[in-house]
């Protein structure tokens, strides 16, 4: 059998390079602009109703949906997050079904059975003239498996009589069997959907009796829950509003009306217009600086203040024209780069003895990277994205020369406010408890290489407080719900922060104090980056204690020393704009195990997930003797929401499980601090 599967994926694989790969049935057939954006099926999956289909969502589209029919209601999620791979994220809510019935200990607050797990779909071969597109997918493949399904699937576009969009394909566990289906397109924004669903609700009624050891009285209430199925074909009608939303109306199992809406977005793309910062002068600029009695280096220095750089250092050495920065005004440090070689192009320096100029960027005052161009290339090339030569990037190891001025437009301490949400998602309280607060970060530098770092959080509202307990008698993350329900002030950080470069691509990392909310001690790690930035090696530990959840001076656990040790494998993949990192470590309560973290960027905009095995060892509580952990995150690029750029970005994390095992220190690494100023990530990276 393993043998037969092997020939058929080299089969596909082979009609796929024969496939013609720009071929569009749909574009061929409607040449419109109008959207014919891809159907979400009730689970947020590419594909009809209840069933997958052979297309994936368009890579770097995210899709978000709603979708009810009896006895479902499903929340979704998902991402094109390769331009064959999409994955997902889905909660369902089985309304009919209470979740005492499963779990007794459970509050009345928190309603009825719930479920959460990924899903993702690989398209094996793009479908040409004759040949139709095939993917292969998963759906459930962590967690309970109660909707747990692997399934391929055939797509064919029939352009005759009636344009019609083709599905059959066959499926194991829940979607166990044939199935086909189709989309008949009567325009553009209107079609018709019809399936044949091998679906049976029989097979999640027996993945919680066997998942929940279930008596017989409670399997009767829980059957009560699932209405039979009088029909395996499904009908839908498909509205497509706007090219960002979409509705699918449906009659479905033979007695049951349902409805999913889904919002479709680009990601990246800013959703307010944007406003060029430039610096121009209307008197010019000899006037300025005759004016304002300048020299020519503090006029550069004005120029970059008003674009959008900070902690500014313009000055000469030998031929060469210094100039050293911080980026606050651009996301992308190609952008950034391009804007100051336009100023220079713009007013150009009179002195003739300058042959090039040197641009450091500086992440707050420590020097990152340099770039070096000729005064010539300035002066006489056209600047944009394709005037940067990855070769004049050098990459850490920056030594300041006496030369160097003090930099102006700064200041050594800086702080801020932002607003944060802590979320817990399945506590026995409710499914979905949340506290929003306020943080106020606060950094003082004393050198480039040495600052001093404090967060205050001052929480202001939370749903409810939670009632679970940690699994362990020494709980490493699962004592969460301690911290969570604290609602006085709370220093969260309060550390020293040395970061160094001894010489060129090696960076250093050395924190103490309070590390983050729920320990301190002290950490550190060493970096070396491989060429321009595609491959990075981290070693790093962590000796810590277990902080007080309320009281921010004080430690628990006094008599026990948590300690983690770990080496990253980092790699950046600028085909895709994605960077992964494999950690093998000796986490924090004592097991070992392995980390994989996969991320990609879209303009800025970042989706990624982690997945831990553990050894598990030393503990006890059967959440943690499963030895996995995972979760996804999603970083948000707040020039989105503005009318200038900015390079501020915040972060939404969710961890499916609070598991004590494959926890690390949550620092922050060196690569973590300098990833966006590798060579090869700026000039992949121009938004």
């Amino acid at each position: 059998m393993n043998r037969f599967v092997n020939l058929f994926l080299a089969f596909l694989a082979f009609v796929s390079m024969a496939a013609a790969k720009e071929y569009n049935p749909f574009a061929n057939a409607w040449r419109t602009d109008l959207p014919l954006i891809e159907t979400a099926s009730n689970m947020g999956l590419i594909g009809l109703l209840e069933l997958p289909t052979a297309r994936i969502l368009q890579d770097g589209h995210f899709r978000l949906g709603y979708t009810q029919i009896k006895p479902f209601v499903f929340y979704y999620a998902t991402v094109g997050l390769l331009p064959r791979l999409e994955a997902g994220l889905r909660i369902t809510d089985i309304y009919k079904v209470d979740v005492r019935l499963t779990e007794p200990t459970f509050s009345r607050a928190f309603g009825s059975y719930k479920d959460q797990s990924p899903h993702f779909k690989f398209l094996l071969m793009k479908e040409g003239k004759y040949l139709p597109a095939v993917a292969v997918g998963a759906l459930d493949f962590l967690g309970t498996s109660l909707f747990k399904s692997e399934f391929i699937a055939l797509s064919k576009y029939n352009p005759y009589i009636i344009p019609m969009d083709i599905t059959v394909g066959y499926g194991k566990d829940r979607l166990d069997g044939f199935f086909a289906g189709g989309e008949l397109f009567v325009h553009p924004r209107l079609s018709f959907l019809w399936e044949y669903s091998p679906i049976d609700f029989n097979y999640e009624i027996n993945v919680l009796k066997r998942h929940y050891h279930l008596g017989k009285s409670t399997m009767k209430k829980i059957r009560k829950g699932f209405p039979k199925k009088k029909s395996k074909y499904n009908f839908g009608l498909k509205l497509n509003l706007s090219k960002w939303f979409q509705t699918v109306l449906s009659y479905q199992y033979g007695d049951a009306f349902g409805f999913n809406v889904s919002f479709n977005m680009k990601l990246g793309e800013p959703w307010l217009p944007h406003i060029d910062r430039r610096f121009v002068l209307k008197e010019g600029a000899e006037a300025f600086i005759k004016k304002y009695n300048l020299s020519y280096e503090d006029f550069i220095s004005y120029g970059l203040y008003k674009i959008g750089f900070r902690n500014i250092s313009v000055y000469k050495k030998g031929n060469c024209l210094c100039i050293d920065l911080e980026n606050r005004g651009y996301l992308s440090n190609a952008k950034a780069l391009v804007k100051i070689f336009r100023l220079l192009k713009d007013y150009p320096p009179e002195d003739r003895k300058i042959k090039q100029v040197k641009v450091i960027l500086k992440s707050g005052y420590f020097p990152v990277v340099s770039y070096t161009a000729s005064i010539k290339d300035i002066l006489h090339e056209y600047i944009d994205r394709s005037f940067l030569d990855i070769k004049n990037f050098s990459l850490g190891g920056i030594k300041y020369p006496r030369e160097r001025v003090y930099p102006i437009y700064t200041r050594r301490y800086s702080w801020g406010y932002n607003l944060k949400m802590d979320t817990k998602i399945a506590d026995r309280s409710g499914y979905f408890a949340y506290k929003l607060k306020f943080q106020f970060p606060f950094n003082f530098n004393f050198t480039k290489s040495l600052q001093f770092f404090a967060s205050l959080d001052i929480p202001f509202y939370r749903s409810r407080k939670l009632n679970s307990k940690p699994y362990e008698k020494i709980p490493i993350r699962s004592d969460f719900v301690y911290f969570f329900n604290n609602m006085n002030p709370y220093i969260s950080v309060l550390k020293l922060y040395y970061f160094d470069s001894f010489f060129k691509n090696q960076f250093f990392n050395l924190q103490a104090g309070f590390l983050e909310p729920m320990y301190a001690g002290i950490g550190g790690d060493i970096s070396y980056v491989f060429g321009n930035g595609n491959f990075a090696i981290t070693l790093g530990g962590d000796i810590a204690k277990k902080r007080h959840p309320r009281k921010t001076f004080q430690l628990t656990y006094k008599d026990k020393t948590f300690k983690d040790a770990f080496i990253d494998f980092y790699t950046y993949i600028p085909v895709f704009n994605a960077k992964a990192i494999l950690t093998f470590a000796r986490f924090l309560g004592g097991d070992k195990g392995v980390r994989l973290t996969f991320s990609r960027s879209f303009k800025g905009f970042e989706v990624g997930a982690w997945y831990t095995y553990s050894n598990a060892e030393g503990f006890k509580n059967h959440w943690n003797l499963s030895k996995k952990e995972y979760g996804f995150f999603v970083i948000i690029p707040f020039r989105m929401f503005r009318f200038t750029d900015t390079p501020e970005r915040g972060i939404i994390a969710v961890s499916i499980f609070n598991r004590d095992i494959g926890q690390l220190v949550e620092r922050g690494t060196s690569i973590d601090r300098i990833y966006k100023y590798t060579p090869s990530y700026i000039m992949n990276n121009w938004y």
